[in-house]
């Protein structure tokens, strides 16, 4: 998870998206406190809510792919894990909650929706933060004070 964590600080630092879908990932693999991780896909802000439900409906789909894959390898004398399992749809940020094995956190990395993912310590959806100000608008703001 230390490679995982690193990957996210890079993605957050570079990320310039605002208002992305959010996704809360469960892992089971831990019982007293199981971590939870935020998946934040890329979104344009702009973006109607219809166009966003139906991008948040392609990636459930290819959550269901993941799912299928896992009981083919279970059912295959594979190693068994939990699937993803969609839990709830979070209407008011094009979102859903869904339970998933931590191994399947690099899978959904591969995933060309997902813009970056994030370990939500406090349990709740977060927006991405917006990009600091560029140097030019800080000189121009310095200027009318």
């Amino acid at each position: 998870m230390k490679i995982l964590s690193l990957f996210v600080v890079a993605c957050l630092a570079a990320s310039s998206t605002v208002g992305g879908a959010g996704v809360l990932v469960q892992n089971p693999q831990r019982k007293s406190n199981p971590g939870k991780y935020i998946v934040v896909l890329k979104c344009d802000p702009a973006v109607s809510a219809s166009a966003a439900s139906g991008m948040m409906s392609s990636f459930e789909a290819k959550l269901k792919e993941i799912a299928k894959r896992r009981r083919q390898q279970i059912l295959s004398g594979g190693q068994s894990r939990k699937t993803p399992k969609v839990v709830n749809r979070l209407d008011a940020l094009h979102g859903f909650t869904i339970e998933d094995a931590a191994d399947d956190l690099q899978e959904l990395l591969q995933l060309n929706e997902v813009d970056y993912i994030e370990e939500d310590a406090e349990y709740r959806i977060n927006v991405p933060v917006p990009p600091a100000p560029s140097v030019t608008t800080l000189l121009k703001r310095a200027g009318e004070a």
